[in-house]
């Protein structure tokens, strides 16, 4: 979603390397990586729903349908 909100590569702007973002996500650190989400002109609500998704725990994460 954040891919397709802002038209970018994964991770957005930042413009990291395939190979960074593998070796960042892998790390697995707290908290975990994630794409950074900027500019005043992303609804809260969408906000929202990207957290949603990066939810650790598959469980709480919403469903394709709920999407």
């Amino acid at each position: 979603m954040h891919t397709i909100f802002y038209k970018t590569e994964p991770y957005g702007p930042d413009r990291y390397s395939m190979e960074e973002i593998v070796e960042r996500v892998a790390e697995m650190k707290e908290p975990p990586f994630r794409p950074k989400v900027f500019g005043k002109e992303i609804p809260p609500a969408y906000v929202e729903i990207l957290e949603q998704c990066w939810q650790e725990n598959p469980r709480v994460r919403p469903t394709f349908k709920e999407l």
